[in-house]
């Protein structure tokens, strides 16, 4: 086992994490294997047990990998396999949120320092020789693709090099209509403004008919939402986009072949940066639920 206090990018200087590595050897990751950290907050001063598990394809490798956060209520149990047999070629690993919620804003359950968790775990990822460093990416959904977008902000490129996340765009904390906000004392604050790390390939997908959170932004589970078009746009002017927002009627709705009609999508960056309206669709992205894991599949197994 390796313990060590972290010595983080941003200033934790009131909020102090320790982390012990447990039970891991050298070698390949396993199928159907678990992977563990142990991690001291305030919450947990005794020290807290934070799982993920691993499903690993027929082969040596060395394979790509996506990171499977579930939401609000969920489990990693049931979220790998939540997009079917699409990511069947690629290793999966889905990390456990405390309280099966991860801490973005006024979650009840928790106020794990999920970030560090998530950076430590990918760290751990790379040391296992069928897993290609270069080649990671995370899916979010729902509470998780809230994770996902601070994840966006607050991990360098090097951790993690495509983000999609499903039926959740930033919240107003997360950037100010100026700057990118970081959390460091992991208080919900974001406190600290800071420039969003280059390179990373980004999707957002969300639907028009959302009752759990609205796709134009406000108030929802307990917290204040930007605009979907907004979230995407502002993450786009980060990577470098220079020029003005894309108007709602400048969406590119599909041809019926390459998506549904009522999906539309908006492209920044000739592509790294690309927005999902699912027009009519619910928190499941119902009635197209399934075009839309095809979609999000599509994009995490892309170059």
């Amino acid at each position: 086992n390796r313990t060590f206090g972290l010595t983080l990018p941003l200033s934790f200087s009131s909020y102090y994490v320790r982390t012990t590595i447990l039970d891991q050897s050298a070698g390949p990751l396993i199928n159907g294997s678990t992977l563990s950290i142990n991690q001291t907050w305030p919450q947990e001063p005794s020290g807290y047990n934070r799982t993920a598990l691993v499903s690993v394809p027929n082969g040596a490798g060395p394979f790509p990998v996506v990171l499977m956060l579930h939401g609000s209520g969920g489990n990693s149990t049931g979220f790998i396999n939540s997009l079917g047999n699409r990511l069947n070629s690629v290793i999966r690993i889905a990390p456990q949120g405390y309280g099966n919620q991860w801490n973005v804003d006024a979650e009840p359950n928790t106020d794990a320092p999920d970030v560090e968790f998530i950076r430590d775990l990918i760290a751990l990822i790379k040391t296992h020789d069928n897993v290609n460093p270069l080649d990671i990416s995370i899916y979010g959904s729902s509470n998780g693709s809230g994770l996902l977008n601070r994840l966006i902000i607050e991990l360098d490129r090097g951790s993690f090099q495509k983000a999609a996340g499903s039926v959740s765009q930033m919240i107003t904390k997360m950037h100010n209509g100026t700057n990118f906000r970081a959390d460091p004392n992991q208080n919900n604050s974001y406190s600290q403004s800071v420039a969003l790390p280059q390179g990373r390939k980004i999707l957002s997908i969300t639907g028009t008919s959302d009752p759990v959170i609205p796709y134009t932004g406000g108030s929802g589970v307990g917290t204040e939402f930007l605009d979907s078009q907004e979230s995407i746009f502002r993450f786009a002017q980060g990577l470098g986009h220079t020029g003005p927002k894309l108007l709602d009627s400048e969406g590119t709705p599909g041809d019926g072949t390459n998506r549904p009609a009522p999906i539309v999508q908006y492209s920044y960056l000739n592509g790294q940066v690309i927005h999902y309206k699912v027009t009519g669709g619910t928190h499941s992205l119902a009635p197209y639920t399934a075009d839309s894991h095809d979609l999000i599949a599509n994009f995490l197994l892309s170059e």
